[in-house]
């Protein structure tokens, strides 16, 4: 898993937001419990909750011309809006090109709503084994995105979710590789993940899934 200083590299280097707005995306997806902190000895992780990774693997499984899930969509409207620093095209260019490219995903993510909260609800109903206190877990590199960006997410676009981890770029469940097979069952440790993502999360998982 991350902590914070790791996300914010990896943010950096895909080009997600800014020094003034980088722990302002952070906090977001902490706020919205699609990730939550957890101490492990003295450094604290960031874990996606269960809520998170239903809502990447349903975006996924909608298959968006451009993912949600990956920093493909933020990293082009960040640089967009350099262009615009630069005097290389307008903002009135650059907000028609964004909100025409954002209705469309939101037109299907309306229409395909269903298939979205599926799987946020197979989440929910059936965590993923996350063996919290054993520290293996903590350091073997692995990681899903955030949401943004879109998101989201995603975010959506505001979601839109900072890069995997070190480790494997293989399409995992929680990568939102977009495969449509159960999340595994909930195993030893699951259940503090469940506490941490699940509680408040079951209540929001619909009104927050909708504004993607």
């Amino acid at each position: 898993m991350l902590n914070e200083a790791d996300l914010v590299n990896l943010m950096d280097k895909n080009g997600i937001g800014t020094d003034a707005t980088i722990a302002e995306h952070i906090a977001k997806v902490i706020d919205r419990e699609y990730v939550f902190k957890l101490k492990q000895g003295s450094a604290e992780y960031l874990y996606p909750s269960t809520l998170g990774m239903g809502l990447v693997h349903g975006y996924n499984r909608i298959g968006h011309d451009k993912s949600l899930s990956k920093p493909l969509l933020r990293r082009e409207t960040e640089y967009r809006m350099s262009l615009i620093c630069s005097g290389q095209r307008t903002r009135r260019q650059t907000v028609e090109e964004s909100l025409e490219e954002y209705r469309e995903m939101f037109g299907r993510t309306k229409q395909e709503f269903a298939t979205l909260a599926g799987s946020v609800e197979q989440f929910l109903r059936n965590p993923p084994d996350m063996n919290l206190d054993d520290d293996d877990d903590v350091n073997d590199g692995g990681g899903g995105g955030g949401g943004g960006g879109g998101g989201g997410g995603g975010g959506g676009g505001g979601g839109g979710g900072g890069g995997g981890g070190g480790g494997s770029d293989s399409d995992e469940w929680w990568d939102g590789g977009g495969g449509e097979g159960d999340p595994p069952s909930r195993g030893r440790g699951s259940a503090r993940a469940r506490g941490r993502g699940r509680g408040r999360a079951r209540g929001r998982a619909r009104g927050r899934g909708r504004g993607g």
